[in-house]
């Protein structure tokens, strides 16, 4: 049985005129125009429903029924409920694909939900780890303080137990501790003059004019410009000591450290000890490259002037010839050798410069170029210590001086009057 379908009626207006346009009236033409576009508009609309009544036809006839307005109620009514269970079925599945763009953008914002949570949970993680951290490296200085207390008061105990035994107490029994900034023999006092302290003012002053008192040259800071005071908290490990004393890189103590040394007269011997340890030290080495030097010139083995002490005179150009030398009468003997070894080098046709030591500044220049040594005459080539009167006159007498001096490019042979 064939399937008959009515067409909804579509209203269409053929006054001529726009809806909701009425206020103007149309000419022929433009009626014309507009009667043509409502009719194309009326067959497109035909075609939809045509569309539509063979879609509905093919589903009737793939579920084995019929409908018309001439048959049955029954069979009509299952009819319209097939039809409207295939409605029922398109909205169904157009309700399952909504349904499964629900669930993929729930899952999407369950996701970022869950990575939120996570960023949330790791930052929390981080910041709990951080504070962890943070309290370790408190309670790793916190160690590290006591470990450096127990250190240094320890050796100052010991100290103390010397002194109280009249058991003599060496440079290196203090706790060794170089301030920034200072020379290896330096002597480092830190202290403060802040008004708000007295006593500690008072025990500050105390403490420099007693190692003033001993001749010290002193390099004192004052703990109330903030640099000096940050220096010494690191210095000991947050402590802060006032006065500090440290002396050639060791720790010395405060007020009542440097008062026992000096009330038991350690201090003194401390201080000539450490000037003989670098005396000594230095001695050894100055005597151990002058002794190779004349094994060499015994044998006959050509000398460099890189085997000479290397200690440069300050003030002098880096080819000079540097003598040390005394004019003082009261030393005839010691005035012959400078003159000895003056004439000696002006026979190579040298320009010396010539340091007479009768002059406090050469003298003190000298003491401290040789550690405290006095060896006149002192003789100085481009920056080596060729050594006194017996080294200068050894080399002469073998014909290696004029072979260093050649070397270096400061003598020519020509120039030899000797």
């Amino acid at each position: 049985m064939e399937v008959e379908v009515e067409l909804e009626q579509v209203p269409i207006n053929f006054t001529g005129r726009y809806q909701g346009h009425n206020e103007h009236q149309l000419t022929d033409q433009e009626d014309e125009a507009h009667c043509e576009n409502e009719k194309n508009k009326l067959a497109e609309l035909k075609d939809q429903k045509e569309k539509e009544v063979t879609a509905i036809k093919n589903k009737i006839s793939a579920s084995g029924l019929a409908w018309d307005r001439h048959a049955d109620k029954e069979n009509n009514k299952i009819v319209e409920e097939v039809i409207m269970g295939l409605q029922f079925q398109d909205l169904a599945e157009r309700n399952q694909t909504n349904d499964l763009k629900i669930v993929e953008v729930t899952k999407e914002c369950e996701a970022e939900h869950q990575s939120e949570s996570f960023d949330d949970g790791w930052a929390s993680i981080e910041d709990q780890n951080l504070e962890n951290y943070e309290l370790e490296e408190v309670q790793l200085k916190e160690k590290e303080t006591k470990e450096y207390e127990t250190e240094v008061e320890i050796k100052l105990h010991e100290v103390n137990f010397k002194i109280e035994g009249n058991i003599p107490v060496m440079p290196q029994d203090f706790p060794e501790i170089f301030p920034p900034g200072s020379a290896d023999d330096a002597v480092v006092v830190y202290r403060t003059r802040d008004s708000l302290e007295p006593c500690t003012v008072d025990d500050c002053d105390s403490v420099v004019d007693l190692l003033e008192g001993y001749g010290l040259k002193l390099d004192v800071r004052n703990t109330r410009q903030s640099y000096y005071e940050k220096e010494l908290l690191k210095l000991l490990h947050g402590c802060m000591i006032l006065p500090s004393v440290f002396m050639k890189g060791r720790y010395i103590g405060g007020l009542n450290e440097v008062m026992n040394l000096h009330n038991s007269g350690q201090l003194s011997k401390i201080l000539i000890r450490a000037t003989y340890m670098e005396k000594k030290k230095y001695e050894k080495e100055v005597e151990l490259k002058l002794h190779k030097v004349n094994s060499k010139i015994e044998r006959n083995i050509l000398v460099k002037l890189q085997d000479f002490p290397e200690i440069f005179p300050p003030g002098s150009a880096d080819d000079a010839v540097v003598v040390y030398r005394t004019r003082d009468s009261l030393e005839p003997c010691t005035v012959d050798d400078c003159d000895s070894v003056v004439d000696l080098l002006e026979g190579y046709g040298l320009k010396l410069d010539v340091r007479n030591t009768t002059r406090s500044y050469y003298e003190k220049e000298l003491l401290k170029l040789l550690h405290g040594f006095m060896v006149l005459p002192s003789v100085y080539v481009k920056g080596r210590y060729l050594g006194g009167l017996n080294e200068v006159k050894k080399l002469h007498n073998s014909g290696q001086l004029s072979n260093i001096l050649i070397s270096t490019g400061i003598y020519m042979e020509k120039n030899h009057n000797v």
